[in-house]
């Protein structure tokens, strides 16, 4: 019978070396460095700040106010269930992601209302047309190379930053999510977590960090700062600091593939498919960087 470990390895060592084709493709051939500096079809957001400011706000409120509701109706229907165990978690975690995608439909509702509309035509009217975003066709392969881009760039962090935490005396935690996965005590909670990881947080984060905090910083900051800034905070929000490092290059590799496309869906694609490609590893008790990890100490 094949080592399940050793299958595991073959897995990712097949994902890392097509992740290092598609760096060499999109990143550091001649063709591709020849590339940097043209324009992109991401368009400049030219919303003004407090529009911003009240869209931010609308969104915040509207995520509280649904996740109130959640914990409240948990408490009445299971009373003897803690809202920091199990049910209690999975119900704040999606409750959570609902509200903000809720927030977020409501935030743009009223920014396409027509007012705001003609002051954002009119603000751009003397701006060169950007070049059109990726077409419709391509955005599942793009979002399939994102993917392997992710596993290529964020394998080799995987498998030395914990090894850094350690060695500087700091705490090597798992992700809440992952001890989630772990401790699902039945098929309903394995479910909503599979629902939650893979098509509703893709969908949650990057309309919240890309659409939305990168696309705004991107033309008023400095581009390193408009790329970094959003990685920062999205890192820091699924506090985690054994996952900080990944964390951000994730980050930073979703706010490139979507100033390059154009598309958010291309973004949405490789986040869901890299929180599948977890959760299969988790659901099957395998740690793939672990498992490279005890092969190369070997």
């Amino acid at each position: 019978m094949p080592d399940p470990l050793l299958i595991a390895q073959l897995v990712e060592a097949t994902l890392f070396l097509g992740g290092l084709v598609v760096l060499w493709h999109l990143v550091l051939s001649p063709k591709a460095r020849a590339a940097v500096g043209q324009p992109q079809p991401l368009p400049h957001w030219d919303i003004p700040g407090y529009v911003y400011a009240l869209s931010v706000l609308r969104v915040l409120g509207v995520a509280f106010a649904v996740q109130m509701m959640a914990a409240a109706s948990l408490k009445k229907m299971m009373p003897e269930q803690p809202l920091t165990e199990g049910v209690g978690l999975i119900v704040a975690g999606l409750s959570l992601q609902i509200g903000l995608l809720l927030g977020l439909a409501v935030a743009w509702f009223f920014l396409r209302s027509t007012r705001f509309q003609a002051r954002l035509n009119a603000a751009n009217s003397d701006s060169p047309p950007p070049p059109p975003p990726l077409a419709g066709s391509r955005v599942p392969l793009a979002g399939l190379a994102t993917f392997l881009l992710m596993i290529a760039c964020i394998v080799p962090v995987s498998l030395i930053w914990p090894s850094l935490l350690k060695s500087l005396g700091l705490p090597v935690e798992t992700q809440e999510a992952v001890e989630l996965f772990k401790q699902a005590g039945s098929p309903i909670q394995l479910g909503l977590l599979l629902l939650f990881a893979v098509v509703i947080a893709p969908i949650t984060e990057e309309l919240l960090f890309r659409t939305g905090i990168f696309r705004y910083t991107r033309g008023r900051l400095p581009r390193f700062f408009a790329l970094v800034l959003p990685a920062l905070i999205f890192a820091a929000a699924h506090r985690s600091l054994a996952a900080g490092l990944p964390l951000f290059i994730f980050g930073l590799i979703q706010s490139i593939a979507y100033e390059r496309t154009g598309r958010v869906a291309v973004v949405m694609i490789a986040h869901g498919l890299f929180n599948l490609h977890t959760a299969v590893f988790l659901l099957t008790g395998l740690d793939p960087y672990a498992a490279i990890t005890s092969r190369l100490s070997q």
